[in-house]
């Protein structure tokens, strides 16, 4: 699960939950720069990017900074939240793939869109996955990209609708094209992970059912309980270490949740943090953060079955710990699946207490 907040989310001092905030750029219920705290609705973690919903007492619209990922270059993007306007009559859509000469059209309507979900750190590449634009008078007024992490698995991994067009209508239309390219590279069923109410129960009327949830922790301090394994050497990850770490993914995690070389190259490329725990010249585990202020995500760790128990996830926890407390990091998040009990287990112990925020894993055969 690779998606972290970003600065304009600070973590409120206050026990013992950390609160969020947007800086409001309305005027309507109070002035503009003025912070104010979320509703329940807005609750937003590492996987949801845009509040759908708007808060009071001032519903004008919010301001954030984010970013997507183009081939090479970083596309800084300012995301507002509106009020959803009167929808359009349904009129014909055409479908087709996107290509980087879609880039500027692709990213006005992510910012001038409400209902826009994507991970932060976007690879929009036609070659990386099959992003499908549905447009409408010359005009993109929605999208969808999913890709094949690992197959037979399919992931939706955003989704964007105009906000004067209908859900239903964007969806059916990009839908066959997507789920028949899904298929075509080996996927024999369809993933979506998120809470926004807009989407997950438009899948849900087209056959989706929820399968498992996923869990957000947190932790305002860099206290830990154990050093955990000492025997094993942590170390900085080299390119060279990819394939041991892709191919520990596929005996640790549901494919779901496996990572291809490619998505770890360009993990271990931008992120701040990615180590390795090797133990007699093995890699036997690994773990990567990523940062957004003060506020650090605990994205991903993983140790070989082979060697589980042996404290090597309490050492790679430890070192987490101790480099969040070095750059400074006031609040620690992580995200885990409701049925991880042993991971849950592991954080609890750690001092992570469970956040309200919980996302649904939306699965479709193909």
């Amino acid at each position: 699960l690779a998606a972290c907040l970003i600065k304009s989310i600070q973590p409120i001092e206050r026990s013992p939950r950390p609160q969020k905030t947007y800086t409001c750029e309305g005027t309507e219920g109070g002035t503009g720069g003025e912070p104010r705290m979320l509703c329940k609705k807005c609750k937003i973690t590492d996987f949801f990017l845009i509040c759908v919903y708007p808060c009071n007492p001032c519903p004008k619209k919010f301001s954030r900074i984010t970013q997507i990922l183009w081939g090479n270059s970083i596309v800084p993007r300012t995301a507002r939240q509106g009020l959803l306007g009167k929808m359009t009559p349904d009129r014909n859509l055409v479908v087709r793939q996107a290509t980087p000469a879609d880039q500027a059209r692709l990213v006005r309507l992510i910012e001038r869109s409400a209902r826009v979900r994507i991970p932060r750190r976007w690879d929009a590449t036609p070659d990386a996955q099959s992003v499908l634009l549905a447009e409408s008078e010359a005009r993109v007024v929605g999208f969808v990209s999913a890709t094949v992490h690992c197959p037979p698995v399919g992931v939706l991994q955003g989704v964007g609708l105009a906000d004067d067009w209908p859900v239903a209508a964007v969806l059916d239309a990009i839908f066959p094209l997507c789920f028949d390219a899904l298929r075509k590279r080996g996927a024999e069923a369809a993933v979506y992970v998120g809470a926004e109410q807009w989407l997950t129960r438009p899948l849900q009327e087209r056959a989706f059912t929820i399968v498992n949830r996923i869990l957000t922790y947190a932790k305002e301090d860099g206290k830990v309980p154990s050093r955990g394994n000492q025997l094993v050497r942590v170390r900085p990850a080299r390119e060279a270490d990819l394939a041991a770490a892709v191919a520990l993914d596929k005996l640790v995690f549901d494919p779901l949740w496996c990572n291809t070389i490619s998505i770890l190259t360009k993990i271990w490329a931008h992120y701040p943090y990615f180590v390795v725990a090797e133990l007699d010249g093995q890699v036997v585990g690994y773990q990567f953060n990523d940062l957004d202020g003060e506020h650090g995500h605990l994205t991903r760790i993983a140790v070989h079955p082979n060697f589980q128990g042996q404290g090597i996830g309490v050492r790679l926890m430890a070192e987490a710990m101790d480099f969040f407390q070095a750059v400074g990091v006031k609040v620690i998040t992580l995200n885990t699946q409701r049925d991880n009990f042993a991971a849950r287990r592991l954080y609890r112990w750690f001092g992570f207490h469970r956040l309200d925020e919980e996302a649904l894993v939306l699965r479709r055969a193909l």
